[in-house]
């Protein structure tokens, strides 16, 4: 893991990895280009680069960023974070708790008080991750309290007309 306080201007390519990174945005602004997309990046905002993909990311001008990252080996990185929603379309998420902000800098002084990744340093990974999970089944649950105030408000505003369950569903975009 490693903190990275960026200088205007200097923009990053990044060399395939053979395992999973995690960049957390922890001040400043920049921007990540993937695959041709390109995404602009504020604080509380974490990105992920799969393994064996390239990318160029590079800091705004007026408000340069700084980052923690980490790459995580081991054979079940890459579906762990998965499971957290990350994956090859969707590799930007934003942390609107600050937990993984805090799981991050913990994974970082652990390294650096002890000189390696032990036991301490990997549980903050595994904490993390959980935290990552808990924030993507809430981003669902939104989603889903989404979907049932946008019915609530067609039905309000068609009840006067015949409608049937399928219409409800087509104006929600469900099935």
């Amino acid at each position: 893991l490693f903190r990275s306080v960026c200088i205007a201007g200097k923009s990053v390519h990044f060399k395939p990895k053979p395992y999973p990174l995690l960049h957390y945005v922890y001040f400043g602004k920049g921007t990540l280009t993937y695959r041709g997309r390109t995404y602009r990046l504020k604080p509380g905002d974490c990105f992920y680069i799969p393994p064996g993909e390239v990318v160029d990311y590079a800091p705004f001008e007026d408000d340069p960023w700084s980052y923690l990252w980490v790459g995580l080996g081991g054979s079940k990185g890459k579906a762990l974070l998965e499971s957290a929603g990350f994956g090859e379309d969707s590799v930007v998420l934003h942390d609107p708790s600050k937990a993984w902000k805090e799981c991050f800098e913990k994974i970082y002084e652990s390294y650096f008080d002890s000189g390696e990744y032990g036991l301490e340093a990997l549980g903050y990974a595994y904490l993390l991750i959980h935290y990552m999970i808990l924030g993507k089944n809430e981003r669902a649950e939104g989603k889903e309290k989404g979907h049932i105030q946008a019915a609530k408000s067609y039905i309000r505003n068609n009840f006067q007309f015949q409608i049937r369950m399928q219409d409800v569903a087509n104006s929600v975009g469900v099935s």
